[in-house]
C-alpha cells in the first residue's frame, strides 16, 4: 500500500492498525521527555515529532471514531491559494479546541477523521499536490515499513547489534495488531534483538495502555 501524494482516505489502513503500530513504536521508543522529538502515548492519545518538519498526532473518541491532524512542511494545504479548510465538511465530535489551537498557530496541514471504518477528510482543490500525509504516515501504511522504522530507530540505541532485526520487528509489530503483546513478547524480543538492557516492564506498560494486549476494538 502506497500513501499518494495528497494522501487519500482509502490509502490509510484501519485505524485500528494504524493505532497498533504507532504504539507499538511509542512503546520500544517512548521518549519520557515531553518536547523530545520522537513517538509517544499519553493521555491525549498517540504523537509523532522530528522537532521541525513533521509531527502528528492520533486519538480515539467514542464509537470506534478516531482522528489523524498533524502537518509536515512539504504539505501544501496551508499554503494553497485559496488555503484548504482541512477543516470542512467535518463532523462535530472531532476535537475541535485542539485542532483550532493548531489552526491559529499555523501548524495544522491535514485532519483526516475514521467513523464506521473508513476514513474522510475534507474535499481538496484539483491541483493541491502534497498535504503532508505521505511523509509523515506513510510509515504506518506498510508493516515492513514500520518495522524499518523501528530498527533503524533502536539501532541508535544498540550500537553493538550487527545482525539485521527487521523481522523480529514485524513479528512484535503482528503482536500488536493482534493486540497479543506481552512481558514475555518483549522479553523474547529485546533478547532477539540483543537489546540487554532494555525495560521491559516500562514497554509492556505502554503496550497495555495503548490496548495492545487485548482484542482490538
Amino acid at each position: 500500500m502506497t500513501v499518494r501524494r495528497p494522501g487519500r482516505p482509502e490509502d490509510l489502513p484501519s485505524a485500528e492498525v494504524i493505532w497498533a503500530r504507532w504504539a507499538a513504536l511509542a512503546a520500544v521508543l517512548s521518549t519520557p521527555e515531553a518536547g523530545r522529538p520522537g513517538y509517544r502515548l499519553d493521555d491525549d492519545g498517540l504523537h509523532l515529532d522530528t522537532l521541525g518538519s513533521t509531527w502528528a498526532a492520533m486519538t480515539w473518541r467514542s464509537d470506534g471514531r478516531a482522528v489523524l491532524f498533524g502537518e509536515d512542511q512539504a504539505g501544501g494545504t496551508k499554503w494553497h491559494e485559496p488555503p484548504v479548510d482541512v477543516l470542512a465538511d467535518a463532523p462535530d465530535w472531532l476535537p475541535y479546541e485542539r485542532l483550532e489551537d493548531h489552526l491559529e498557530g499555523g501548524e495544522l496541514g491535514f485532519v483526516y477523521w475514521y467513523d464506521d471504518g473508513t476514513w474522510f477528510r475534507a474535499p481538496y482543490p484539483s491541483d493541491l499536490e502534497d498535504d503532508g500525509v505521505a511523509a509523515t504516515l506513510g510509515r504506518f501504511a506498510v508493516r515492513s515499513d514500520t518495522a524499518w522504522e523501528m530498527e533503524s530507530r533502536l539501532r541508535e540505541r544498540i550500537p553493538r547489534a550487527s545482525a539485521p532485526f527487521q523481522a523480529a520487528c514485524a513479528r512484535l509489530l503482528t503482536c500488536a495488531e493482534r493486540r497479543a503483546v506481552t512481558a514475555g513478547t518483549v522479553r523474547g524480543f529485546a533478547e532477539q534483538i540483543g537489546w540487554p538492557d532494555a525495560d521491559v516492564t516500562a514497554i509492556t506498560a505502554t503496550a497495555r495502555r495503548a490496548g495492545l494486549t487485548r482484542p482490538a476494538r
